[in-house]
């Protein structure tokens, strides 16, 4: 059961401008008339998710790691709560707060670069029967929950370290599992069809990087595809107090050996996977609250995700030195109101490969 492929986005060959005309800046989405078709998803005859024996639970099916992580205590650091899971690269608390606007980042990423494969079968019927198993760094859950919604026949698994994500009312083709990339995923070699990661960059410095890329392409079946979504956390056109934060987030990212460019370089480590064929990228840039018509709903969505990132990378800004927590606020607060009159905006990169 693979995917059958048809190219439905071009990606951009050149890399991102650092200065354009404001006015010409549009979301940018290039796709083709085809779509992508799959094959109906294959039964096992045993009781899966939710008791539906077409949804087989596929987890600790190998022999692999399940990723446990042990006990996880939280700690508060000014205020905020951050998960002790052992990872000290990781920038971001694991509160409520936090669950609420990797929501809003949801709805953000959705609004400018949802994913280009699912983009493609979105196009075809919603009868369509998906043959497509998926794996999904998954946060509080939002886009595995949605995609086993308008996909019943599909079985969607999200995966995270932590346990936010929902544990009681799900669909029955929905499963969410603790997993740890980097020490491997509880997944048998070739288990997926797709396999989608979003919004990592801030989770692995470079070095793990192949690590990641191998692990996903390890579960996804030959003839499946390999997604990578992200941000480079660049804000262009960006107000004299944007553009400190920028500088003091980026060089508290360096510390952690987590570099923002990898966002732009990820063709690069794909094409380095040997398991993976014919790699592609896209971008689109998108709008920081303009106040206009045209990008009036994006442009909020953006800036109340980059109004609660600013509150929750506080703890980890000022713990580098580069903030004191007096001013942290009130800086902030002020870069806030920057992106309307700069017109502000940011990229989100997308790439993608068919393992062989």
């Amino acid at each position: 059961m693979g995917i059958v492929h048809s190219k439905i986005y071009k990606h951009h060959h050149n890399d991102h401008k650092t200065k354009r005309e404001k006015s010409d800046l549009k979301l940018r989405r290039t796709r083709s008339d085809n779509i992508l078709k799959y094959k109906d998803l294959s039964v096992q005859d045993n009781q899966g998710i939710g008791g539906d024996a077409r949804f087989p639970s596929l987890h600790g099916s190998s022999g692999a790691t399940d990723g446990s992580i042990g006990s996880i205590q939280p700690k508060s650091i000014i205020g905020r709560e951050f998960k002790a899971h052992g990872n000290p690269k990781y920038m971001l608390p694991g509160d409520d707060e936090e669950l609420d606007r990797l929501l809003i980042q949801h709805y953000t990423v959705r609004g400018t670069s949802e994913p280009p494969l699912i983009l493609g079968s979105k196009r075809a019927s919603k009868s369509s029967t998906l043959g497509m198993y998926k794996t999904y760094i998954c946060g509080p859950g939002s886009w595995t929950l949605e995609m086993a919604t308008d996909y019943p026949n599909s079985l969607f698994i999200g995966t995270d370290v932590a346990e936010v994500y929902p544990s009681a009312i799900t669909p029955r083709n929905c499963e969410f599992v603790k997993a740890n990339t980097l020490t491997g995923l509880p997944f048998a070699d070739g288990t997926f069809d797709y396999v989608y990661q979003r919004c990592m960059l801030l989770s692995f410095p470079e070095k793990d990087w192949p690590t990641v890329i191998k692990e996903l392409t390890r579960v996804t079946k030959p003839g499946g595809f390999v997604e990578i979504v992200e941000c480079d956390l660049l804000i262009h056109d960006a107000g004299p107090l944007t553009a400190e934060w920028n500088k003091k987030l980026f060089g508290a990212m360096m510390t952690r050996g987590i570099d923002f460019t990898l966002a732009q370089r990820m063709h690069g480590m794909l094409r380095s996977e040997k398991s993976l064929t014919n790699p592609k990228k896209l971008y689109y840039s998108a709008p920081m609250d303009w106040g206009d018509a045209e990008f009036g709903r994006l442009g909020e969505l953006l800036r109340q995700n980059m109004e609660m990132a600013f509150r929750s990378l506080k703890p980890m800004l000022v713990l580098a030195g580069a903030y004191e927590e007096t001013e942290y606020d009130d800086n902030t607060n002020r870069a806030l109101r920057e992106f309307a009159e700069y017109k502000s905006w940011v990229n989100f990169f997308a790439y993608w490969g068919q393992k062989v």
